[in-house]
C-alpha cells in the first residue's frame, strides 16, 4: 500500500531531521494510533500526510474533473478519518487558486467495505439514479 508506505516514510523523515535516533519504522497503525494519543512526532506525520493527501485528491479532481464527489477507499485511511475531517485535508485540497471556489464544492466521502471499489461504483450508480 503506497499509502501506508508514505505515511511512515513522513514519519522517519520527520524522526530524523528532529534528531531522533532512527530505529524500526513503526507500523502506519501504530502511527495512527500515536497520534491519536496525542504523541507529537505521529501528529505531525500524520497531519503532513493529510495535507499531502488532500493537495493530491484536489489534483486529481481538477484532472478527471471528478467534481461529484471522491471516495476514499483505503483501510489505512479509514483509521485517519478524524485527521482528515479537520481543516487540514479540505485546506489542501482546495488550495487550487482561482479554481478553489468550485472545489469547496466537492464532496468527499469513505467507502467502507471489503470490496471499496464495488460500493463506489454503486454508491456513483445510486448518485445516478437520484432525482
Amino acid at each position: 500500500m503506497l499509502a501506508a508506505f508514505g505515511l511512515q516514510n513522513i514519519h522517519d523523515w520527520l524522526a530524523a531531521t528532529s534528531g531522533q535516533t532512527a530505529g524500526v519504522s513503526p507500523t502506519p497503525e501504530t502511527i495512527i494510533g500515536a497520534a491519536q494519543r496525542g504523541d507529537g512526532l505521529a501528529a505531525r506525520a500524520v497531519t503532513r500526510f493529510a495535507s499531502i493527501l488532500g493537495s493530491f485528491v484536489g489534483n486529481t479532481v481538477l484532472t478527471a474533473g471528478t467534481f461529484d464527489g471522491v471516495f476514499l477507499v483505503s483501510p489505512l485511511l479509514g483509521a485517519m478519518l478524524p485527521f482528515l475531517k479537520d481543516d487540514t485535508f479540505r485546506a489542501a485540497m482546495t488550495a487550487k487558486g482561482r479554481m478553489k471556489r468550485e472545489l469547496d464544492l466537492v464532496p468527499v466521502g469513505y467507502a467502507d467495505g471489503r470490496e471499496p471499489r464495488l460500493s463506489g461504483m454503486a454508491a456513483a450508480l445510486e448518485a445516478l439514479r437520484a432525482p
